[in-house]
């Protein structure tokens, strides 16, 4: 009986701790890059080579360029040279401000 009882105990409690951490968890992260910039102004120059992408982490997501351009809340300029700039954001629900900027290089 006392076999039992733990082995309820252990799964109750691992199941509470799962559902738990589901709730914990769900903010994304750039992967680690060559720079990483968590204050504004968002731009990076790089001495070693040229900027191939980035990635913007604005409130619980992150969002990925590989190419000059925009969406409906961050630009970009500059990829394919050593200098690169961000612009951006905002506090509404769906343009979130930056929080931080990861910039990955080609090195020379």
């Amino acid at each position: 009986m006392k076999i039992r009882f733990a082995a309820l105990a252990t799964l109750v409690f691992s199941v509470a701790l799962l559902a738990g951490s589901a709730f914990a968890t769900g903010t994304e992260k750039c992967p680690a890059g060559d720079a990483k910039i968590e204050s504004g102004p968002w731009q990076y120059c790089s001495n070693d080579g040229f900027i191939t992408s980035i990635c913007v982490k604005a409130g619980n997501q992150t969002y990925s360029f590989s190419a000059d351009g925009e969406d409906k809340c961050y630009t970009v300029k500059g990829i394919g040279t050593s200098c690169v700039y961000v612009t951006g954001g905002g506090t509404g629900s769906d343009c979130k401000a930056i929080s931080g900027v990861t910039f990955y290089v080609e090195k020379k």
